[in-house]
């Protein structure tokens, strides 16, 4: 895990060495161990790679980066899991290798398949790899897009960057704010954020997940290409519950055979849930190796999971430690992560994350897990069961079954009036997409001052609708977001967050089977409890209720604050989108429910925004 940021394009305009070192300062969080820098020139054309390293994997001063041969070079943030079985292929091939890191095969990867590499690979990846052979550039992300890249192109050149900073501090571009990412963010909280490829502001991009660009030196301009589409996984409705079952297992445990290499301890957040307990047990059962594990002690009844973590602690003897909630945490912390990222935080829960992480880096912890993108490969959300149910309508014999499962087993335990009654949801007349049907976005608009119409992508992923419905969540509305804070929160912290259920051949695995036996008895993730078993506790696995990692604002800020009320109530720039008037009143009610909850965070972290970088 590191920062990477760098420069290609006409010589007259390559980053001037004040700005590298302004730069520098910048990428020490992301990567405090070494930082590196290469230029490389060519017929009046410059390239400059700048990088910061996290040691994980080879912590030797010879796979520092950017690292270069006489072929290429690459600045590289993440990890290859499958590099040692990677370097075998590439010794057969006769390349000689001179450390044990990853980034050395991913060098020689390049080198030899160009950007038919990443196809091969199995990782978390932001990367720029200059060809000095061709003078090409390629910029990557990952499949899922766990590591973030930004870029800002003119017609003298591009800079990339893992943040958005990197790229003002070397381009020194003017801060042309996007309003209509605002707009969307305000509208429609977190889940409108990554509806495209934009940032928060004008000229800056983000490269897409599961893509590269190659750029040639007679242009800055490149078309996106995808080496990865995921589209193609077909649905076998023959395959044997057994065979599935199998299958799961064993794609899952893969996965973390991988992602447990590592030359530092690792560290996991355990929650009373499915997802992270099976990471926990499947290291500890299958692979002999305990993480120590982490866990927020939440005093709200609601969100309380300390039975089942306990269940946990006792049964696979875990080095464990509960973080408390402070009573209130500091706005100028949140000030401080929004002016180093140039992004609002997604949701209030983060927060919680961030808590977590300064308790895993006070206990030297380099490496972190955790269960993101489980709930949506395996439909583990109550928002999955009613589409699960939308998608039986034409079949009355088997809604019927399903209906009479969920009005048993998940309404009892829904809360969300969009989730707790079937034909409100079905029938509503409004034209958004259903994750925003199921969230109920709209009851907040009447805080806003302007009438926004989100722009919802028209393209489907798969023609079944519940897949089609869990794959949007995975690649646009949840994970999407969540990815970027977990990614700028950890390294905020200086520490490598790890994802292992965001990996192709389990997601392929999950999205290959019939949707029957992701939901069954009012069970989400039905199949994956199954496959768990005798893995992680039977208690844990029959669990139906999904508490979630979630807190209210007015219990981790003080916002009757004269602090927040600056932020948000005296905001001239805020207040054009922001009645503020109502959101005065909102800020008085006695209690917030979950959705005031999360627009008023959307709220201040807008104002903190505009204040930074308007």
């Amino acid at each position: 895990m590191c920062g990477l940021a760098g420069f290609y394009g006409f010589s007259n305009f390559l980053p001037s060495k004040e700005k590298v070192i302004s730069c520098k300062k910048l990428m020490y969080k992301r990567g405090p161990d070494y930082f590196g820098q290469k230029i490389f020139e060519f017929n009046s054309k410059s390239t400059l790679f700048l990088h910061s390293r996290l040691s994980i994997i080879d912590p030797v001063k010879n796979s520092n980066q950017p690292m270069e041969n006489n072929f290429g070079a690459i600045a590289f943030n993440g990890e290859i899991y499958n590099y040692i079985e990677l370097r075998k292929d590439l010794v057969n091939l006769g390349y000689k290798f001179f450390t044990n890191s990853d980034t050395e095969v991913l060098l020689n990867m390049l080198i030899h398949y160009d950007a038919k590499a990443f196809s091969y690979l199995d990782g978390m990846w932001s990367l720029a790899y200059f060809n000095k052979k061709n003078k090409e550039l390629i910029l990557s992300r990952d499949r899922f897009g766990e590591k973030p890249l930004y870029t800002f192109r003119n017609k003298n050149g591009i800079f990339f960057g893992s943040t958005i900073k990197y790229l003002f501090e070397l381009s020194k571009s003017s801060k042309n704010v996007n309003y209509n990412k605002i707009k969307n963010y305000l509208s429609y909280g977190f889940r409108a954020i990554d509806l495209d490829n934009a940032s928060f502001f004008k000229d800056i991009e983000q490269i897409e997940p599961a893509s590269y660009q190659k750029l040639k030196s007679d242009s800055f301009l490149s078309n996106t290409k995808k080496y990865w589409n995921f589209k193609n996984t077909k649905i076998n409705n023959k395959m044997d519950y057994e065979e599935a079952k199998y299958n799961v297992r064993e794609a899952f445990q893969d996965s973390i055979r991988k992602k447990l290499r590592s030359d530092f301890p690792i560290s996991c957040l355990l929650s009373g849930g499915l997802d992270s307990n099976a990471i926990v047990a499947t290291a500890i059962k299958k692979f002999n190796i305990k993480l120590n594990c982490f866990s927020i002690y939440n005093k709200d009844l609601h969100y309380d999971e300390s039975k089942n973590i306990n269940l946990a602690i006792k049964e696979l003897q875990l080095d464990h430690e509960y973080v408390d909630i402070p009573k209130k945490i500091s706005i100028d912390q949140i000030e401080n992560i929004i002016e180093d990222s140039a992004y609002p935080i997604c949701a209030v829960t983060w927060l919680l994350y961030y808590i977590l992480n300064k308790s895993v880096k006070k206990n030297d912890f380099r490496v972190l897990f955790t269960g993101i993108g489980a709930d949506e490969l395996f439909a583990g959300y109550l928002s999955h069961q009613i589409y699960y149910l939308k998608s039986l309508e034409s079949n009355k014999h088997k809604f019927k079954k399903a209906f009479v499962d969920w009005e048993t087993y998940v309404k009892p335990l829904v809360r969300n009036k969009s989730l707790k009654n079937f034909n409100y949801f079905s029938n509503r007349k409004k034209k958004l997409d259903d994750v925003f049907n199921a969230n109920n976005i709209d009851e907040i608009h009447n805080y806003l001052n302007f009438k926004n119409k989100i722009k919802i992508p028209k393209n489907k992923f798969f023609k079944d609708y519940f897949k089609n419905q869990l794959s949007n969540d995975l690649f646009i509305h949840n994970v999407a977001p969540q990815l970027r804070d977990s990614d700028q929160l950890s390294m905020f912290n200086s520490i490598e967050n790890r994802s292992p259920f965001l990996n192709e051949n389990l997601f392929k695995t999950a999205f290959s089977i019939p949707n029957s036996y992701l939901i069954k008895k009012g069970y989400g993730k039905f199949i994956f409890r199954d496959a768990m078993k005798g893995v992680v506790n039977q208690n844990i696995l029959d669990s139906r209720n999904k508490i979630g990692f979630n807190i209210n604002i007015s219990d981790i800020l003080n916002i009757r604050s004269s602090k927040f009320s600056e932020i948000i109530l005296n905001n001239k720039s805020l207040g054009n989108f922001i009645d503020t008037k109502k959101i005065n009143y909102l800020i008085k009610k006695p209690k917030l429910n979950n959705q005031e909850s999360h627009f008023l965070f959307s709220v201040l972290n807008v104002g903190i925004f505009l204040k930074k970088y308007e």
